[in-house]
């Protein structure tokens, strides 16, 4: 990974960062930071630890326990 991209990578990191900080959804993973695999050439971004799994399965739990989902804007 070229010095550009990782500059392009710590520009995403901080948007996400400040996004999630002025963000109304409480429920959204922060992310924490990122970094390079040793050949540098793929960059992986690290997100908080989220229990009881992503949020598709927490969708599908709640369906299959006939819970009332609304979208909410």
């Amino acid at each position: 990974m070229v010095d550009k991209e990782v500059i392009v990578m710590r520009d995403v990191i901080k948007l996400l960062r400040q996004s999630a900080q002025q963000s109304q959804f409480l429920h959204v993973v922060e992310p924490l930071g990122f970094f390079l695999n040793e050949d540098k050439d793929k960059a992986f971004i690290v997100m908080e630890y989220c229990a009881g799994g992503d949020l598709r399965n927490y969708i599908n739990n709640l369906r299959r326990m006939e819970a009332d989902i609304k979208d909410k804007v």
